[in-house]
């Protein structure tokens, strides 16, 4: 029998994140933490090439490739960890070159390797033509990479982060946004540890936003960060970070995206 060959895209777009909100609901008696956010997918994101070779590669370039590189010496890297299961659930070995450009800041708050991990399970997916549940892989690996799995969708992200709720396309208005990172980064296991705030309860978010208007004043009177408080604590250079972007004429609602460090405003399309 002839196997077809794997048929892959030039490149694959991955994006990055951010947690418009994010509400600590609870703590499980496992330890990790119930959570509601709501997740828009940026047109801002590293970029991944995917070829076959010999055997299973990972290479990393970019400004963020030797800082990743020396994180992950003694760690395998998320991206093969997910080629691993992926590979162990199907049976098969992935013969692939898998090249990352890293644009998005580690540490950040952006989801950067939790994006490059959906990605790549989503494209290895296709051009096998595997008929494959990829969130029993994400939900095992980590708390947001199942989010990925639906960018550019907005999603709605609960549990522990594994349950997703996806949004309409048209769920919410066009804005820009505005990033601003101190250049240090803020371990998220780090910032729950610190976490001691009180908790929020669930939201119920309306069909969908009509305007710019009425996005940024139901972000401004019914949500926060709720991680803000210790991520600061972790990182004080956050605060400079939001003072910033407060202080920019067009910003219209500023605020640090997940567990940090990097912070945005949202300013008119």
């Amino acid at each position: 029998m002839v196997r077809n060959k794997p048929v892959f895209q030039n490149s694959y777009f991955s994006p990055a994140k951010l947690n418009l909100f994010l509400h600590i609901l609870g703590k499980r008696a496992d330890g990790y933490h119930e959570l509601e956010s709501l997740v828009y997918f940026t047109k801002f994101g590293d970029h991944i090439t995917i070829r076959e070779s010999a055997h299973y590669q990972l290479s990393l370039g970019g400004p963020y490739a030797d800082i990743l590189a020396r994180e992950t010496s003694e760690t395998p890297n998320l991206v093969t960890r997910a080629v691993d299961m992926l590979a162990h659930m199907t049976g098969r070995s992935f013969a692939v070159h898998i090249d990352i450009e890293k644009h998005i800041p580690l540490g950040g708050g952006l989801g950067g390797g939790s994006s490059n991990a959906a990605t790549v399970l989503k494209a290895l997916r296709d051009a096998y033509k595997l008929n494959v549940d990829l969130s029993v892989i994400t939900s095992a690996l980590g708390s947001d990479i199942t989010a990925f799995l639906h960018a550019p969708q907005p999603v709605l992200m609960t549990g522990t982060g594994n349950e997703i709720t996806p949004l309409p396309d048209n769920f919410l208005p066009r804005f820009h946004i505005i990033f601003e990172n101190c250049g240090r980064p803020c371990p998220t296991a780090e910032v729950y540890q610190h976490f001691s705030g009180g908790v929020s309860r669930p939201l119920t978010l309306p069909d969908k936003f009509l305007s710019l208007d009425h996005l940024i004043e139901f972000l401004e009177t019914q949500t926060r960060n709720d991680l803000t408080a210790s991520a600061l604590k972790i990182c004080p250079d956050i605060r400079q970070s939001l003072n910033k972007l407060n202080a920019h004429p067009d910003n219209l609602l500023a605020r640090m995206s997940g567990s940090g460090a990097t912070c945005f405003a949202i300013r008119q399309a």
